[in-house]
Formats: structure tokens, sequence, C-alpha cells
């Protein structure tokens, strides 16, 4: 991961991998799963990967196979910020993206540091699942937060706030048919999780 860092780093762009992937590494645990970000456009991260999926499924840009796993990577070229030049506070909106706390740990590989412009370090320490107060909810994307919170509660252990559960339990339960396969698959991930009970 630092040579992926420093190559971008040498395009003049910024690099870090973010969400559930930090927050395994952050705990010393593998991850098969590499979840990125970059503010390089998708033009220039086509030229430095032989193989690369632009059509992903995910809220990623583009899919590229590495030894050992998968980077799913985020581009976002009107961030603004250079390397050596984003300060913590810069970064606070990019790790506000993520819906719970536990997740808004970056990790920058060339210099090997994770970052924690929100506080995190703290809720995934206690393993205390917190929402971010600044994403906002899209009915669409509620139910989807929904079973991802009782997947972090029954696979990783993790203890809900009573403001989540709170917030959870308005959550309604999607009835359009479209929405079925993302039922269905969150009601899969929590069933086969480690303690589902």
């Amino acid at each position: 991961m630092a040579e992926l860092g420093r190559r971008f780093h040498a395009g003049g762009y910024l690099f870090f991998l973010t969400g559930e992937t930090v927050r395994q590494w952050y705990r010393r645990r593998p991850s098969p799963v590499l979840r990125g970000w970059t503010n390089a456009d998708l033009l220039w991260v086509a030229g430095q990967f032989e193989e690369s999926d632009f059509t992903p499924a995910g809220d990623w840009s583009v899919s590229v196979p590495l030894a050992g796993g998968i980077l799913e990577l985020t581009c976002d070229p009107l961030f603004h910020g250079r390397p050596g030049r984003a300060r913590t506070a810069d970064l606070e909106p990019l790790a506000a993206r993520q819906p719970f706390t536990v997740h808004a740990l970056l990790h920058e590989p060339v210099s090997d540091r994770f970052l924690d412009p929100l506080g995190a370090r703290a809720d995934i320490q206690r393993g205390v699942l917190r929402r971010i107060s600044q994403t906002p909810w899209t009915a669409r994307a509620r139910a989807g937060l929904l079973f991802e919170a009782v997947w972090l509660e029954c696979h990783e252990g993790l203890e809900p706030d009573p403001a989540l559960l709170a917030e959870l339990a308005e959550v309604p339960m999607p009835r359009d048919r479209d929405e079925m396969p993302a039922v269905r698959s969150g009601l899969e991930k929590v069933l086969t999780s480690r303690d589902p009970f």
C-alpha cells in the first residue's frame, strides 16, 4: 500500500484507506477488500493499473484487483488538498462521509499513520456504535444502514449507542420490489454473522 500511496502522491494526489478497512487494520486484522479514497480523476487512476473495473455495484468509482485482495477506490477529483498540505481539519468532511464513527478513521499508507479527524478511536476502543451526526441518511439508504448496524453488533460485538437505537427503530422497512435484493443481502449478512441471535 505504501508504494501505491507514493505513486498517487507523485501524481499530486491524496490517497487514504477508509471505512471498515481502516477499522480492521487498526485492530490488526486483515481485510481482503480494501476501501480507499483519492482526489485523483478516473482517467489518471485508469493509467495506474493494468486491470480495473469502472462498473462497480457499490458507492465506489473503480475496483482494482491487487495481490491478495481487491481495492474499491472512490475517486473524488473535486476535493481540495494535495499531499503534504492536507490538514486534519481539511479531512473532517471526508471522514464524516461514513455513517458510523467506528468507520471514520483514515489510514495514510505512505507514512503508515492512522488519522482521526472526528475522534473515532475512542468509540473503536470502547466498542460503541454511534452515528456520525453530520451524515444525512436518505430514506433509501436507511434500511441498508439498519442492516449494517445490526451486522456490526452481531458480528463485531459493537454496542449501539441509545440514540442510534432510537433512530434505527424509526427506520421503515422497504416495501418497494426493487429494494428487496438489498433487504435479502442485508438479512443474509446478519443471519450468517458470528452471533445472529
